[in-house]
């Protein structure tokens, strides 16, 4: 249905704000932390992690899926 297909896309909009949101937030607060806690708790990892389900959401959104 139309409604649903609106609720999912404003779902999916919003989810991808927030995992936009947490890559920025370690990206920006983690550049604080000592370089041993950096790559004990892998915060560039993290990162990329959050930004390559960025990368997949906006392919998918592309590909209309």
């Amino acid at each position: 249905s139309v409604r649903l297909e609106a609720r999912l896309t404003a779902e999916l909009k919003a989810a991808r704000e927030l995992i936009a949101e947490a890559a920025e937030d370690v990206a920006s607060w983690g550049a604080y932390a000592d370089a041993y806690f950096q790559k004990k708790w892998d915060l560039g990892g993290c990162v990329k992690k959050y930004r390559a389900a960025l990368t997949a959401l906006d392919r998918d959104a592309a590909g209309g899926i």
